[in-house]
């Protein structure tokens, strides 16, 4: 009987919470709602990559860089320029001059008839180089010990004489008769060997006057420790070279 009577107050209970409106939330419950709602509406705090101290650090380390390497370029490219006389003949340069020549540099220019036959102008050059030395073999002075120690070891102690250039770029290559190329530089060589001279190097690397400069000096001057030079070219090339050696 017991059971009955407490089974009817729990339905007399549920049906009377069912015909209430449902109660507002307290006070409390809101604000713990509204600062759930805000922690997470803030994004964490973050501090900015860039602040304006290390901006003007980055930007005078950067500029104190630049000044200290154009300092270190001033110093390193910085020197004295080479003296540059022109001459028309062998026999203008005086003898003082010709003393301090280290070598002699043949330019090349155009495609030999043969392996001993350069073009005209070319010839032209080679008769003035060999005058040259010619002259520094009559002139009586006395030789250095890396010339001594060349004519000890039976090597040439005149005046070296390097021929350049491999070839032109915009003509065709000669050709030997087993196909392998004939440089316009071997062609000086060949055809200084002809008037009586032995102390001949060549460049075959170089297909222009840039080139001519860059080889010469990367792969014979540098390494031989010339550097008083007497270049022999046309009066057409004069200009162009004197810019770019």
């Amino acid at each position: 009987m017991r059971n009955r009577v407490d089974a009817h107050h729990a339905a007399t209970v549920a049906t009377a919470n069912q015909g209430k409106s449902p109660q507002p939330a307290t006070s409390s419950t809101m604000a713990r709602s509204r600062n759930t709602t805000r922690r997470r509406k803030i994004p964490p705090m973050v501090e900015p990559l860039l602040t304006p101290r290390i901006l003007s650090s980055a930007v005078a380390t950067f500029v104190a860089a630049i000044v200290i390497l154009l300092s270190l370029s001033a110093v390193h490219t910085y020197s004295k320029p080479a003296e540059v006389r022109l001459f028309r003949s062998a026999a203008e340069i005086p003898t003082k001059i010709l003393a301090k020549f280290d070598a002699v540099l043949v330019l090349g220019g155009g495609v030999p008839k043969n392996l001993q036959e350069p073009p005209v102008y070319v010839q032209r050059r080679c008769d003035d180089a060999a005058a040259v030395v010619h002259r520094c073999e009559s002139r009586p002075k006395r030789m250095t010990r890396k010339q001594q120690t060349s004519s000890l070891q039976g090597t040439s102690s005149s005046l070296p004489i390097l021929c350049l250039s491999a070839g032109t770029a915009h003509m065709p290559q000669l050709l030997s008769a087993d196909g392998l190329p004939i440089w316009e530089s071997t062609s000086s060589a060949a055809y200084l060997q002809k008037l009586g001279l032995d102390n001949i190097y060549v460049e075959t690397t170089s297909y222009d006057t840039i080139g001519n400069a860059f080889y010469a000096r990367t792969s014979h001057t540098d390494l031989a420790g010339w550097k008083h030079l007497l270049i022999v070219t046309n009066e057409v090339r004069q200009t162009n070279v004197s810019c770019r050696v």
